[in-house]
């Protein structure tokens, strides 16, 4: 979609393939403290991307306690400095018949309201760079006591140096490890890297004449969020499920001048930049325009994949999957006016919501 008043630009958090971390994460905020259940009942590890923390004065404190605090710094800058990871706060984790750390059983905060907005309050005194996209989800257990989780995404501001100490750590299996001078001058020594990731820019929906029809467009945006300039750009969007025999999905080239590539049956498309064209730092650009016309009867389900990359930053990939009970829902809602404006677009796509 063009940009104008018809047009709403929504930010989706990156979804890695390799983002275990970030799926752990988004099941923890649904889901709550059943995954925590399942997580001390399978006497879960500490890994790669999770480490379990118990705060030195279980929340109690009206500040957060020095070793947290510089548990925090240590998280943010090994985690971030890795590829990310997730700390769940509030449970016990020790050795358990010779084997790693693994969780033991729920050490309540006190508070978990509170000792998430302390922990918050502080992310921007840890490192240096700060990490921006950390954040933090408070799970109630028994009125106010409980967990709280922590994410922490692989950073493309790396690498973070821990305050006061000016340590870098990474992580190293189940373990932050302090990095010596010349690993990290081998890490990221180096002229800074783009990130990009997929956005989506949603248009208002249009109802046919008869009624029978509502058809909505998607941009599919490229954001660069790293500091180097992107190149050799690519994207491509496939849509593997349709609703129903009378739905219709078809693809545009946003922007034909830069822009090259091709498409098979409508429904898949990969574009790559062309030599001469570049993507600054925190630039949106729209390669791709995602058009579909919804007509009863809906049977299956949507189903819509997208990758993104290009040279020097890792593919990213995203799915939306809506079922054919939902799109008859918000359908229906259109049709009647009690859906409207982008949210409606947003529903018979399936594109997630942003916190």
């Amino acid at each position: 979609p063009r940009n104008n008043a018809n047009t709403c630009l929504v930010g989706l958090r990156r979804s890695l393939a390799s983002s275990r971390a970030r799926d752990l994460y988004d099941r923890l905020v649904a889901e709550g403290e059943r995954v925590i259940d399942e997580l001390i009942h399978a006497r879960e590890s500490e890994s790669f991307y999770l480490d379990f923390k118990r705060s030195s004065d279980n929340g109690t404190g009206q500040r957060l306690s020095t070793p947290d605090r510089k548990n925090l710094a240590k998280a943010i800058s090994g985690f971030g400095n890795s590829e990310g990871g997730v700390i769940v706060w509030g449970v016990d984790c020790s050795a358990s018949g010779g084997q790693t750390d693994v969780a033991q059983a729920k050490i309540l905060l006190d508070d978990v309201a509170a000792f998430r907005a302390r922990l918050e309050g502080i992310v921007s005194v840890c490192t240096v760079p700060v990490h921006q996209s950390v954040e933090s989800h408070a799970i109630p257990s028994a009125g106010t006591r409980g967990f709280v989780v922590t994410h922490i995404p692989k950073s493309a501001r790396a690498p973070h140096q821990t305050l006061p100490d000016q340590r870098y750590f990474m992580r190293a299996g189940s373990a932050f490890t302090p990095v010596p001078h010349g690993v990290l001058e081998g890490m990221f020594g180096r002229r800074p890297q783009p990130h990009v990731f997929p956005n989506y820019a949603l248009a208002v929906p249009h109802i046919a004449m008869n009624r029978a029809t509502v058809s909505v467009s998607c941009g599919i945006v490229v954001y660069n969020e790293g500091p180097g300039i992107a190149r050799d750009v690519y994207v491509s969007l496939s849509v593997p499920s349709v609703p129903g025999p009378n739905c219709l999905f078809r693809c545009e080239v946003g922007d034909p001048k830069h822009w090259s590539g091709g498409t098979a049956f409508g429904i898949k498309m990969s574009l790559a930049s062309n030599d001469d064209y570049k993507v600054p730092p925190e630039t949106p650009v729209q390669p791709i325009i995602l058009h579909a016309d919804y007509s009863r009867p809906f049977e299956r389900e949507l189903r819509v994949q997208i990758l993104v990359g290009c040279e020097g930053s890792a593919p990213t990939r995203a799915e939306w999957v809506t079922s054919h009970e939902l799109i008859e829902a918000a359908f229906s809602a259109i049709i009647d006016g009690r859906l409207t404006d982008h949210a409606a677009t947003r529903s018979l796509l399936g594109v997630p919501k942003v916190d």
